[in-house]
């Protein structure tokens, strides 16, 4: 018999790599299963893992590489970085590669003859015995990640047992493939850690979108999801739904600071969900813009009683101010409706008009309450659908109506009026520019006004004659941005227009407009005085700074001209104001002759109506 030969630690030679290399593309299988398949051919014989016989039946093999095999089995092994070993059915190491020792800081000789409870740790051992047995019993290969502990730090494996059968099928050892997998844990650990943080935030982002922060009421797009959601539940009852919208938060804001103003939303919202939640815990508090909230039970309620309670509630809220030493209370304006079981309208729709109502509320003096008819046959979602498609399809037409001097009797320029066109009908802007601001539509609307006015209206009148448009407070804020579009188009028309705004919206934003005067020399108009409160103090301090040019006397003072002493004093004395200040004044709504007749001698300066002309198409005006 050959004396068994010891196993050597060789380093592989590059000429024997790339002949293995070459061996594996020739039997079309890998290196690693080259070698698994050399290992069980040299383990073969039960006696003698290692006797020289083994290498005489090998037939696949050539010659040259029978003669080097006995070399290989170590060369190779060792030269891996992936730690192998061989184990007998006693489960003690027969053989280890040189990654093998390396792992666990030991010499070869150290391991060998060694069952795995000697110099691994016991945890670690028992998981690996555990292992191998598997892969006995089940007589084939078993997959397993196991950790190790080095330097105070786990290192995790990859690891593959196999048992090893001798020529009779009869199994003679294990072998035992590693891979370090230790980056691949951690950064599968880092991505699983990275996705718990994003789904965190991704749950925090979530709640900022639905929820306010400083209130912690549901926004307007999860109130109404959850509304929708319970308008769609089965049977149904009658809900309640009330609106409420702080009077003038925006200037409270301004006035005090946003500090004291969230102070504010985080009192009236505390105070509101106490008494809810004593009537309905399940009701739904939604905050649905910067000063409006939205209450739904899910009873009903008297409209009337409820209102009353929040109005007592609101009375109750008394914080000191940040100036002037004051106690401030807020004031607000109530919408509810009822929704019965038979409504079929969605959320949106159900909101939307509730906020056309509390939009008309806030310009009532009259009134600080209101509900809503949900079975009305025209509703403003309707609006909405219209405005929609006339903006997508360039349906948005100016209508002109001329102007007239009195004292010259000549025209001086037109008012622009906005209409949606809808199919064989134009609807005006009275009837739809409530659902315009609510939704904002607006600055749209205004951006297709100028557009027109700019490319097709005003190369085509005469330079002396001005153009009137109406224009939001929202649209000249533009301004503020020079490259924005819409600046640039007011700023292109600016020296033939005069703008009019609104004088509850004048009054509003009297101090940006003051600016934008300054800043760009715009001309502009009061429109609809004497529906407001300017008072002559302001038109003192307006004309000083000579922000308006003309001052438009609404048309329901216009309406009672001919036929009220008292309507004809207070416009006298509108006239009179405004002929000491410089500022010409326009007649709206003149619409009969009696009417005409009045403003003539009351001393008017210039004026419109049905009864001079009609407001037309603006193609129909300019072939004239």
């Amino acid at each position: 018999m050959t004396k068994k030969k010891n196993i050597l630690s060789i380093a592989i030679d590059k000429s024997l790599q790339d002949k293995l290399k070459e061996l594996s593309k020739e039997k079309h299988i890998s290196v690693s299963r080259l070698v698994s398949r050399l290992v069980e051919e040299a383990l073969y014989l039960e006696e003698n893992v290692f006797k020289d016989e083994i290498y005489k039946n090998i037939d696949w093999l050539s010659q040259e590489w029978k003669d080097k095999l006995q070399f290989l089995f170590t060369k190779v092994l060792d030269t891996t970085p992936d730690p192998i070993w061989i184990k007998d059915l006693n489960l003690r190491i027969i053989y280890v590669n040189q990654a093998f020792a390396d792992l666990f800081g030991l010499k070869k000789e150290e391991i060998i003859g060694k069952s795995d409870i000697e110099y691994l740790p016991s945890e670690i051992a028992k998981e690996s015995i555990f292992s191998d047995m598997q892969a006995l019993e089940k007589k084939q290969s078993t997959h397993t990640v196991e950790k190790i502990e080095k330097d105070g730090k786990f290192r995790y494996f990859d690891v593959i047992k196999t048992p090893l059968f001798n020529k009779s099928g009869k199994i003679v050892a294990i072998l035992g493939i590693s891979r370090d997998i230790t980056n691949l844990v951690e950064t599968k650990e880092e991505l699983e850690r990275k996705n718990r943080e994003l789904l965190d935030a991704y749950q925090k982002l979530k709640e900022l979108h639905e929820y306010d922060n400083v209130t912690g009421f549901m926004k307007r797009n999860k109130f109404i999801e959850e509304f929708d959601n319970l308008l769609k539940g089965k049977d149904r009852k009658t809900f309640t739904v009330v609106m409420i919208d702080i009077n003038n938060f925006k200037y409270i804001n301004e006035i005090y600071g946003f500090e004291f103003g969230d102070r504010l939303l985080r009192e009236i919202s505390n105070q509101l969900q106490n008494f809810v939640e004593s009537i309905d815990t399940s009701a739904l508090l939604g905050k649905l813009s910067g000063d409006e909230f939205a209450v739904l039970f899910k009873k009903d309620i008297e409209l009337n009683e409820i209102v009353k309670r929040f109005k007592e509630i609101l009375s109750q809220i008394k914080l000191n101010t940040p100036k002037y030493h004051s106690i401030y209370s807020p004031k607000a304006v109530y919408c509810a409706v009822k929704v019965e079981p038979d409504i079929t309208l969605s959320a949106e729709e159900i909101i939307t008009h509730m906020e056309v109502a509390i939009f008309d509320l806030r310009e009532s003096k009259d009134t600080d309450f209101s509900t809503v008819d949900l079975r009305e046959n025209i509703s403003s979602v309707d609006l909405e659908e219209k405005l929609v498609r006339a903006l997508e399809n360039k349906k948005i037409v100016p209508f002109l109506q001329p102007i007239y001097d009195f004292k010259s009797d000549e025209l001086i320029g037109y008012e622009i009026f906005a209409r949606i066109e809808d199919e064989d009908e134009y609807i005006e802007a009275k009837d739809f520019i409530t659902v315009a601001y609510r939704k904002d539509f607006i600055v749209p609307i205004d951006h297709e006004i100028l557009e027109i006015v700019k490319n097709e209206i005003m190369p085509l009148i005469e330079d002396d004659k001005k153009l009137f448009i109406n224009l939001s407070s929202f649209s000249l804020n533009k301004l503020e941005n020079i490259a924005d579009p819409m600046a640039k188009e007011i700023i292109f028309i600016k020296d033939r227009s005069v703008f009019d705004i609104n004088e509850q919206e004048f009054l509003r934003n009297i101090s940006n407009i003051t600016d934008i005067k300054r800043s760009y020399n715009i001309s502009f108009s009061i429109d609809d005085f004497g529906t407001g409160n300017t008072s002559f103090r302001t038109l003192i301090r307006i004309s000083e700074e000579k922000i308006i040019s003309y001052l438009k006397i609404d048309g329901s003072l216009m309406k009672e001209l001919g036929s009220s002493e008292e309507k004809k004093n207070i416009v006298r004395s509108i006239v009179a104001a405004c002929k000491q200040l410089g500022i010409k004044t326009v007649a709206e709504n003149i619409e009969d002759e009696k009417i005409y007749e009045a403003v003539l001698d009351i001393g008017i300066d210039c004026g419109q109506g049905n009864y001079l002309s009609a407001p037309e198409h603006y193609e129909k005006v300019l072939k004239k």
